[in-house]
């Protein structure tokens, strides 16, 4: 409970940061690259993730019919929160990219079917301000978002436009861009994922001032330095 993950570089793993039927969680300025998940998170709550770099790495929040009872590790799901209260999930102000290569969803949102008449409201209490880039093409599809009426984990969405269909009060400062291939960062073959200024669009801060300071502080930044998409500050 109450993990901080701060400025790391994770690159070519299954999940980067996998949190698991925990309470409370902090990642702040992480680069995850050409990871199956950057960001997992399962059968938890309060995780919140601000202003991370995700490459190729998606980021993804699950949730399935496991708990305590009759479960053969009894003692592990019962140490977390219960079937209900795996929500209060955060991603704000986060950059995810896919380059042309790159076959999945950029964020990831999952539910057991047998959750589904029961559990009725996404894991996330907030979703907003995050950067969608694509380069080189079109996705068919975005997001994997859940939860849904219909008998199946979740439903492919192609845009932030049917993601604001499902829930309106998701991503409402959030941003697509589709990119060339190759020229959104300063240099993706040397690893500089650093975005070029001109590419990156102007999403307002959607922080607190006490909580961007926290933020700042955790980076080792000025308590009042601007925060832009993603973990890096863009390039010229």
């Amino acid at each position: 409970c109450d993990a901080v993950m701060v400025n790391n570089w994770i690159e070519n793993c299954q999940n980067g940061f996998f949190f698991e039927i925990s309470k409370r969680a902090l990642a702040v300025g992480n680069v995850f690259v050409n990871c199956d998940a950057g960001l997992k998170s399962l059968n938890s709550s309060g995780v919140e993730a601000y202003h991370n770099t995700f490459i190729n790495a998606p980021a993804s929040f699950e949730r399935d019919e496991r708990s305590a009872l009759a479960d053969h590790f009894g003692w592990h799901p019962s140490t977390g929160p219960d079937v209900h209260e795996r929500d209060g999930h955060v991603l704000v102000g986060n950059l995810l990219y896919a380059d042309a290569n790159y076959k999945h969803v950029l964020l990831q949102l999952w539910q057991a079917k047998a959750l589904n008449s029961k559990l009725t409201k996404s894991q996330l209490s907030r979703l907003d301000g995050n950067v969608y880039v694509v380069g080189g093409g079109v996705k068919k599809t975005l997001i994997d978002y859940s939860p849904i009426s219909e008998d199946k984990k979740c439903t492919p969405l192609a845009s932030l436009a049917d993601l604001r269909a499902r829930d309106a009060s998701f991503e409402a400062a959030g941003r697509y861009v589709q990119s060339g291939q190759d020229s959104f960062f300063r240099s993706s073959a040397l690893k500089d994922f650093r975005p070029l200024a001109a590419q990156l669009p102007q999403v307002p801060s959607l922080l607190s001032p006490e909580l961007s300071a926290r933020l700042n502080t955790l980076l080792g930044l000025p308590a009042k330095a601007p925060l832009a998409p993603g973990a890096y500050a863009p390039a010229p």
